[in-house]
């Protein structure tokens, strides 16, 4: 089944399959080298900007960050697209602050200049939501080209030149795009994206506590540590933008930029939905080291007398991040092992398959519950190595436009206009004798649609009908079967 992304990800996936194989640890495995990736570039960029120990916190979160986590276990895109972004974070950094320009070997400025250059086309070529993380970067590097027009002496000439450099770069990363920006400019006015609701007007913060803490909170310790990732963050910033040196300044700059992506993927999501936190891996490493570097500057505050009391508040603070990310993680993963706690769409196909004949038939009433579906069916069927359930979707025609059904296969979409037409029999020759239909609302767009329109047809009975709530998430089945002819 096509799908509306660069292809970079995909290429570098079947050559890794031709190497390795095609097992699932294989699969997997590509996505965990790129996390690793995002991992190193991460702790190099806070080592060289806030110092040995801070970097070392800032690996730490990023180590055990559930975002991260949950990424790098998904053969998907999104890890490679958070490793591509961190490398652009730090080497732009590192050349609009003059920091490359003294460098030798690898970091000296020409090699930063090209990392930078073929990272920018990765992040590109990865997932089209590089475009605006991309284009922060670019504001990042001639922000301080401009900014350094207020400073004097040898060290403006070596910030102007480092952010000509990463502007320079930047565009040339943004040429070898090219070839693909027709397609992802039509991808992006073809509609929605496949199953993304629009967002809840804090979901932009709770992106970022999500990212350093995981989705549970059911410990009262967890309140207390979003307030303080959120403050510590606005302090790091804070502390960062009122330094005198240019290069801590610039610093701030660039986390702000990277957390202002959340923000403004969040804002065009509310016209046109493509909010999803797994595409938002490009803001882990800023949040995370906007939180360093809060820490960092409560462990200097200055105290008359008890110098070592804003030391141990820094420590105390540290250490309790990472044992709750630490924690949030651990939970995320025993939930994925045991199928539970994900969606309710995988505690709903668990419920279906237990229960379904051979002859049944499922049906999703619209089409953003078929994907969900899909997934949950096949890592269902996986691992207990049963036969494949039939699973096809409703098109009632009187939707919004959903881009994903142009995905779907014709023979797996039942449409209105047939069932009019030709009754349910003729809509569902599949369906055998003693066959029953699963009527199926998995996805969030679909969660409220109680009503089921198809219920509406005095041809369908309902004889059993299904729940799943998932905190504020919910889907569920309705057992229908056709009526007698009289």
């Amino acid at each position: 089944m096509p799908e509306p992304y660069p292809p970079l990800y995909a290429l570098l996936l079947g050559g890794w399959i031709r190497l390795l194989g095609d097992t699932e640890v294989v699969l997997r495995a590509f996505s965990v080298v790129a996390g690793l990736a995002a991992l190193l570039a991460g702790w190099r960029w806070a080592h060289e900007a806030l110092g040995r120990w801070p970097g070392l916190l800032a690996m730490g979160l990023l180590a055990v960050s559930p975002l991260a986590v949950a990424n790098a276990r998904d053969a998907r895109m999104y890890s490679l697209e958070t490793a591509f972004a961190t490398i652009c974070w730090w080497l732009t950094w590192r050349l609009a602050s003059g920091r490359a320009s003294g460098s030798r070997g690898v970091g000296r400025p020409v090699v930063s200049a090209v990392g930078l250059a073929l990272a920018s086309a990765g992040e590109l070529w990865t997932l089209s939501l590089g475009l605006p993380t991309a284009f922060l970067q670019f504001v990042v590097a001639a922000a301080a080209g401009l900014g350094a027009t207020r400073l004097g002496g040898v060290r403006a000439g070596l910030i102007r030149r480092g952010a000509l450099q990463a502007a320079g770069a930047i565009v040339a990363g943004g040429l070898l795009f090219l070839p693909w920006l027709p397609a992802a400019l039509r991808s992006a006015a073809s509609g929605e994206p496949f199953w993304t609701p629009p967002p809840g007007s804090f979901d932009w913060a709770e992106t970022w506590l999500t990212a350093v803490l995981g989705w549970r909170t059911d410990l009262p310790a967890w309140d207390l540590a979003r307030g303080v990732i959120v403050l510590s963050a606005l302090l790091g910033v804070g502390a960062l933008a009122r330094t005198p040196r240019p290069d801590a300044r610039i610093l701030a700059l660039a986390i702000a930029a990277g957390m202002a992506l959340t923000i403004i993927i969040w804002a065009v999501s509310t016209v046109r939905s493509i909010y999803d936190t797994r595409y938002l891996g490009a803001s882990l490493p800023p949040v995370v080291l906007a939180v360093t570097a809060g820490i960092r500057a409560i462990g200097r505050l200055p105290v008359r007398r008890a110098s070592v009391v804003p030391r141990a508040a820094a420590l105390g603070l540290a250490v309790t991040l990472l044992g709750l990310s630490t924690l949030g993680t651990i939970r995320w993963l025993d939930d994925w092992r045991a199928q539970t706690g994900l969606a309710p769409a995988t505690e709903l196909a668990t419920e279906i398959r237990g229960r379904a004949r051979p002859n049944d038939l499922l049906l999703t009433i619209d089409p953003r519950s078929y994907f969900p579906m899909v997934y949950a069916l096949e890592r269902i069927r996986q691992a207990d190595g049963g036969q494949d359930l039939l699973l096809k979707t409703w098109d009632r025609g009187d939707e919004p436009f959903y881009r994903g059904l142009t995905l779907i296969d014709e023979d797996h979409v039942v449409r209105r206009l047939d069932v009019l037409q030709s009754g349910w029999r003729g809509a569902l020759p599949e369906l055998r004798p003693g066959g029953r239909i699963w009527l199926v609302a998995a996805a969030n767009a679909a969660r409220e649609d109680l009503g089921f329109r198809p219920l509406e047809d005095a041809e369908l009975v309902e004889i059993d009908r299904i729940v799943v709530r998932r905190g504020t998430d919910a889907a569920q089945a309705r057992l229908v079967e056709l009526a007698r002819d009289p």
